[in-house]
């Protein structure tokens, strides 16, 4: 099933040394949004470092005098970053020494353009930097040692491997570093090392080497192969130690050697609730009190009474998010705090989310600070398939009309990659019967898809809107334009459809809803019929992975329910193609 996606982006490289430049001129310690500024700062870095290392490093990894410059930035960051979160001092000649760096690195011949991954654990699973500095200090207080090779795993291990060598500098260990990226299929992933790489590793094999990622992932390939690669060129497992952001069994990874070596190693892993939680810290920088967590599904025992009317969630792919009330005792005001991603990333999505509120078809975003959106808490009903009515329709509408004309974005998934991932969802949770109905959709004309990109909602289920006493609004609205799963910016069909099928309304009521864009679009009757198609074969990859996931628990039970129901209007809507 194709579920997730891998959006890469080029920019040009001069645009991220002066975003860079800029963040370093305004780095006043009085600034209420320093901590934030800071980490863009050490993203940003690991960024430019990424994009300038992965142009070199096309078919194996290296090092050149480029690289070194951009590397020597990034723990320079992670040193600052470090030095804040230790003690609260700031360090201004590191500062320095980035801008000068910059400027070095602008008298060099570089790479006009550079490309970059999404940083997903920074942008989608709330993970932050300060876990790996805890990381790094259980392992030096355990092992205490003198020599020490740091190895990130580029994309985000960049930033987090500089963050710990950084680190480390300070504990006065001797201290070496690189970044590699494994290739391959995505369950079968290698290092490629050059000769400059295999004689700096040759010459650490008495050292321990900490491999830093934000992993691993379903296979556990990329820190599989990696640990693989490293004992190859001479380095010994048992000096090998791996700071991960979880830390699951292995038992469930596709990759054998994988699950082998990921047993046999020892990691280290700091926790968001010792770092953001029991300590006070989140509290402290959101200026709020904690009532509880809503993350993970757990909103629905505080703001649903009916536990066999839960909708199903998988609980790695919710954000996190906390209920809130003023410090001060003599306030009732509540707030909803959401994590929307550090760094630009969460501030892009507030900007956005800020026009949907000024229309007033959501809450409010009060501030942004440590990656969390605060919003007002809004009391109301929320919303079930049964409360369809001629309001709630109304306003449907009139908000998916409003970001249709006001939030035009670029494409980021191709025809071919949808008709990909349509065929292949099919083909798998259908099969081939239904995979050949399918095959018509490739006599469409491609710009069918390719018109209107809009940074669409992303999530139209029933239980993300609510009844309230100003009428009705749409909550959990912020990020899923732009989340880890497949689709990205979408024509507003995808949000249509999404209405469509998760309220499922009927045929007349599915024809009266399409005459209201047809004024704007005279082609929406022929491009909804592909969106229909497309929403439901992605819903269906989403929901059967879930499924399998989370088998045997209620939520499971959940997803299965959901399989049943996208398969049944699937075919329905493959038989009127």
């Amino acid at each position: 099933m194709i579920v997730y996606r891998n959006y890469k982006q080029t920019i040009n490289t001069i645009q991220k040394i002066e975003t860079i430049e800029k963040m370093v001129n305004t780095a006043i310690p009085t600034r209420s949004d320093f901590y934030d500024l800071i980490v863009s700062l050490l993203i940003e870095c690991g960024e430019l470092e990424t994009g300038i290392t992965d142009f070199y490093c096309d078919k194996k990894d290296t090092v050149n005098q480029l690289i070194s410059i951009c590397r020597k930035n990034s723990i320079l960051a992670g040193s600052i970053l470090n030095s804040i979160c230790s003690n609260g001092v700031f360090q201004l000649d590191r500062m320095i020494e980035i801008k000068t760096n910059l400027c070095l690195i602008k008298s060099i011949h570089f790479p006009a353009k550079i490309s970059l991954n999404v940083p997903e654990g920074f942008v989608y699973y709330g993970l932050y930097p300060e876990i790996y500095l805890e990381s790094t200090s259980i392992f030096f207080e355990e092992i205490k040692p003198e020599n020490i090779m740091v190895v990130g795993l580029r994309s985000i291990g960049t930033p987090l491997s500089a963050l710990v060598a950084a680190r480390l500098e300070t504990e006065g260990c001797n201290v070496k570093t690189l970044t590699i990226r494994p290739k391959g299929h995505p369950y079968n992933r290698f290092p490629d090392f050059d000769d400059k790489i295999r004689n700096i590793l040759q010459g650490c094999v008495s050292y321990y080497v900490i491999v830093v990622d934000e992993g691993p992932g379903l296979s556990g390939s990329s820190i599989g192969g990696t640990l693989s690669a490293l004992r190859l060129n001479g380095i010994d497992l048992n000096r090998t130690v791996v700071f991960p952001s979880w830390v699951p069994s292995g038992d469930q990874f596709i990759s054998e050697n994988s699950r082998n070596l990921w047993q046999n190693c020892k990691k280290f892993c700091g926790s968001f609730e010792k770092q953001w939680i029991l300590n006070g810290k989140l509290e402290k920088n959101l200026q709020k009190k904690i009532i509880c967590d809503l993350s993970a599904g757990m909103w629905r025992g505080r703001f649903l009474d009916d536990r066999l009317s839960y909708p199903p969630v998988h609980p790695h792919h919710e954000k996190r998010k906390y209920l809130l009330t003023d410090k001060d005792e003599k306030s009732l005001s509540l707030w909803v705090a959401k994590f929307c991603g550090l760094g630009k990333y969460g501030s892009e999505n507030v900007l956005r989310a800020d026009k949907i509120s000024s229309m007033g078809y959501s809450p409010v975003v009060k501030k942004l600070s440590s990656g969390f959106a605060v919003m007002e808490y809004v009391p109301g009903k929320i919303v079930r398939k049964s409360d369809v009515d001629e309001k709630m329709i109304e306003f449907v509408k009139d908000y998916l009309m409003f970001i249709n004309k006001s939030l035009s974005v670029p494409l980021q998934v191709s025809f071919d990659q949808m008709l990909e991932m349509i065929f292949v969802n099919i083909e798998e949770g259908l099969g081939g019967k239904w995979y050949k109905k399918s095959d018509r959709l490739k006599r469409l004309p491609c710009s069918l898809y390719e018109d209107g990109v809009v940074s669409i909602d992303g999530h139209m289920m029933p239980h993300d809107f609510l009844i309230t006493e100003n009428g009705i609004i749409k909550v959990d609205h912020i990020e899923h334009h732009n989340d880890q799963f497949f689709h990205g910016p979408q024509n507003i069909c995808w949000d249509i459809a999404g209405f469509f099928m998760e309220f499922e309304l009927d045929r007349n009521r599915r024809n009266h809803f399409l005459q209201y864009f047809s004024i704007m679009d005279p082609f929406i009757i022929q491009r909804q019929s592909f969106f229909n198609v497309a929403y439901l074969a992605y819903r269906l990859g989403y929901v059967t992975l879930a499924a399998d996931y989370l088998r045997g628990g209620t939520d499971g039970i959940g997803f299965e329910h959901l399989k049943e129901k996208y398969c049944t209007l699937l075919k329905i809507e493959l038989s009127e193609l």
